[in-house]
C-alpha cells in the first residue's frame, strides 16, 4: 500500500513555530533571571554564552528526526524535497533554520508559495509534511 504524502498546512507550521518559541522562552527566561540575580560584575561573558547556547538550540531544533518540539506535537516533520521519505542532513536543517533571521519575509514566502515552503525550505530544498 502506497502512503500519500500530505504537505503540512500553513496553520500547523505557524503553530509549531509559536510552540518552538514558547519552549525557547521557557528555557531562556529562568536562565536569564538566574544570571541577573547572580549580580556578577563580569556578567557579559555568561550572557554571551547563554545567547550562543540558545542560538545553537534554535538552529538545531529540527535535528531530531527532522522535528522540533512544536513539529513533533503537531505530527509534522521536515523532509527532503526530492524524496519525502528522507530526513535532510543536519547542515540543511540548520541552514533552513538560520534563514528565519529574515523574519517576516519568511512568512510572506510561506503564505504565497504553492508548495507551502518558506524561503529557508526553498533554499535548502526541503518540505514540511504531515507524518503518520
Amino acid at each position: 500500500m502506497i502512503n500519500k504524502i500530505i504537505l503540512a498546512s500553513r496553520k500547523s507550521r505557524v503553530l509549531a513555530y509559536m510552540i518552538d518559541y514558547a519552549v525557547l522562552g521557557v528555557v531562556s527566561v529562568p536562565l536569564m533571571m538566574l544570571m541577573i540575580m547572580a549580580e556578577e560584575n563580569e556578567a557579559n561573558a555568561p550572557i554571551f554564552l547563554l545567547f550562543l547556547v540558545l542560538f545553537l538550540l534554535y538552529a538545531l531544533k529540527d535535528a531530531a528526526k527532522g522535528q522540533s518540539v512544536g513539529k513533533r506535537l503537531l505530527g509534522i516533520g521536515v523532509r527532503k524535497q526530492e524524496n519525502y521519505a528522507e530526513i535532510p542532513s543536519i547542515s540543511k536543517l540548520v541552514f533552513r533554520n538560520l534563514t528565519q533571521i529574515l523574519g517576516f519575509i519568511e512568512f510572506i514566502v510561506l503564505a504565497v508559495n504553492k508548495d507551502k515552503q518558506r524561503l529557508g525550505d526553498k533554499l535548502a530544498k526541503t518540505v514540511v509534511v504531515k507524518l503518520e
